[in-house]
């Protein structure tokens, strides 16, 4: 038997350099991480507006509160406090509970009377509520301390 032996030219060969065989496999694992970055921080940036407007709207509800019961609130001197009135700061925990805030023991809710009337009739209020945001991913600059504040007149 004889064998033949094939003769190979240049030309026929394969350069390493002309194979596109795992192009497709670099593009794709490259866009597949770009569009799951691009995802993830989408999701945090709606995370992050849909927590500042909870916690504007908990801002709102207790200085609905402040507004109607302000004679009734037990302050006497004007002034910022973190502690009293503790009605209007429970108003506020409540409303934000009720928005589904993930910690609320994390937020800090200070009620000003800055007029010297304190909470007489025709006084100013401010509610402010402040929450440390904390993102579900790792990505960077998403964590913030978001602030709502609010003001108003007291009626009664």
């Amino acid at each position: 038997m004889r064998t033949r032996k094939r003769l190979c030219r240049v030309t026929e060969s394969p350069s390493l350099f002309n194979r596109d065989s795992g192009q497709s496999l670099v593009e794709t694992s490259l866009s597949m991480l770009m569009i799951i970055t691009s995802a993830l921080a989408l999701f945090e940036l709606c995370m992050v507006t849909y927590t500042l407007s909870a916690l504007s709207e908990s801002a709102h509800e207790g200085l609905r509160y402040a507004i109607v019961n302000g004679s009734d609130a037990g302050v006497s001197a004007s002034g910022c406090s973190t502690s009293s009135p503790s009605a209007v700061i429970s108003a506020v925990t409540n409303a934000a509970t009720n928005y589904s805030l993930r910690n609320t023991a994390s937020m800090t809710v200070t009620v000003c009377y800055p007029a010297t009337g304190g909470a007489a009739p025709g006084s100013l209020v401010t509610v402010t509520a402040s929450y440390p945001y904390t993102p579900f991913s790792s990505l960077p600059g998403f964590q913030q301390t978001l602030t709502a504040s609010t003001e108003g007149r007291i009626l009664y």
